[in-house]
């Protein structure tokens, strides 16, 4: 992102702008990185100042995000999952545990379909998204297996780890 470029984000809409100071490949980068600390604030304006919406956060834990709910109302809210690229969303405890709202974030390491399994399927919607090929689902959190907060070739081999090392007797509940 740079002087000379406009992103345009139509009413109601989402735009992932990660600021992270990171240089643009495929997402869109801010050239600076927001601080994890109390009371940070950050104003976001139309060029010509007609339009000015400001937010003041404060310290989270990491997969967490701060953010209007719900989408578009005027209150924050502290979201206990990241919603990237999604409305925004509170998890409940048993909307995590057993998929009973659509919009839950499944807790999978590694299943980056979503399918509820970790296999060879999810390598390779892994390697077609670091190839820059758009797949129909595609979950960040899952993909990120060294939490690193970057989807590259060390997330592919995290979930080649979790494959060859997954655990023969699975106690996790399998909701009906």
């Amino acid at each position: 992102m740079n002087d000379k470029s406009v992103t345009m984000i139509p009413t109601h809409g989402h735009r992932i702008i990660w600021c992270d100071g990171r240089e643009s490949v495929s997402q869109l980068h801010a050239p600076f990185k927001l601080s994890n600390n109390d009371g940070n604030c950050i104003i976001l304006q139309t060029a010509d100042a007609s339009w000015t919406d400001t937010l003041i956060y404060n310290k989270q834990p990491r997969w967490t995000s701060f953010g209007r709910y719900p989408d578009g109302a005027n209150s924050f809210s502290l979201l206990n999952r990241s919603t990237i690229g999604m409305a925004n969303h509170i998890c409940t405890e048993n909307s995590e545990k057993y998929g009973t709202n659509n919009d839950y974030h499944d807790t999978l390491l590694g299943d980056v379909n979503k399918d509820g399994m970790t296999d060879i399927s999810d390598i390779l919607t892994l390697v077609d998204r670091i190839l820059g090929k758009r797949t129909p689902v595609f979950d960040y959190i899952n993909a990120d297996v060294n939490e690193d907060l970057m989807i590259d070739i060390s997330d592919v081999i995290g979930i080649v780890d979790i494959i060859l090392n997954k655990p023969t007797n699975n106690n996790i509940p399998n909701p009906q």
